[in-house]
């Protein structure tokens, strides 16, 4: 339904570049339905405005790579050079050879942008014989996990698409009870004793201080954070009289440095290599 939507949005100016949209079988996803359109129809719109000569077709494609869908959509024109293809998700970057044609060079910015909210990433491939393959990797998450985003996100949207809001609220309620319980279980077996201050404010800005620090949407970044925060917490405390706000400014150096998370900016580093 979302390609067939982008098929009718490009219609025009397929037709005007006498271009032709060549689509497969694609796979069934859950997103946003309306950000996964406006991928879509960017980078098609791309490639037919920048790489579609008369008789040419841009052809959207799907495989299964592990747990994950790759989706490519592929032109025949010039591509991308080596250098430049990390510049072409920079906001405001135009190529060579772009300067006369209308734009404003934020497609592919908000394309990169749409993709990793949805837990993915997106890419430049050049094919040989000129083209360039612009391809999305979409994880597949649970189906819960993407329920208690939605509700998350918005209540009003989410039970109009027939989610049991109210249902999943209880059962992530339950989850995280049962973590804390957990949490509370080891942490007096390693001190031997637990006392009610624990649970004060302060532990609760210390979580989330270790949350932002590892990475928010990753699930080794709460770890790392919590390792981070606690290990300059035990040094500087024992070397520096004024430690909480030495502590404070070494973690607001980390955040600048990362603001993605320790682990959530890594991964960031890591996919676009």
């Amino acid at each position: 339904a979302v390609m067939a939507s982008v098929k009718a949005d490009l219609a025009a100016d397929l037709e005007t570049a006498r271009c032709t949209l060549e689509v497969d079988d694609l796979p069934v996803v859950q997103g946003d339905p309306v950000l996964l359109r406006q991928v879509l129809q960017n980078l098609v719109h791309n490639a037919v405005k920048y790489a579609c000569e008369a008789g040419d077709a841009v052809r959207v494609e799907a495989r299964r790579d592990g747990e994950a869908w790759v989706l490519g959509v592929i032109d025949h024109g010039p591509g991308v050079a080596p250098e430049d293809a990390e510049k072409v998700f920079s906001p405001f970057w135009r190529g060579p050879g772009t300067g006369r044609r209308e734009g404003v060079g934020m497609g592919l910015a908000m394309v990169r942008r749409i993709v990793e909210r949805h837990g993915g990433r997106v890419w430049v491939e050049t094919t040989p014989g000129g083209g360039a393959t612009f391809v999305l990797r979409r994880l597949l998450f649970a189906p819960f996990g993407y329920a208690m985003r939605a509700a998350r996100d918005s209540v009003t949207r989410s039970a109009a698409i027939g989610l049991d809001v109210r249902r999943i609220q209880w059962i992530a309620f339950a989850i995280a009870g049962a973590f804390a319980g957990l949490a509370g279980g080891l942490f007096a077996f390693s001190k031997g004793s637990i006392s009610p201050e624990t649970l004060g404010v302060g532990r609760s800005i210390d979580g989330l201080v270790m949350v932002l620090l590892g990475g928010v949407d990753t699930l080794t970044g709460p770890i790392v954070g919590a390792s981070v925060f606690l290990f300059l917490q035990d040094q500087i405390a024992r070397h520096v009289e004024y430690w909480r706000a030495m502590l404070g400014l070494f973690i607001l150096a980390l955040v600048l440095a990362f603001p993605a998370g320790i682990v959530g900016t890594i991964r960031q580093w890591t996919f676009r290599r």
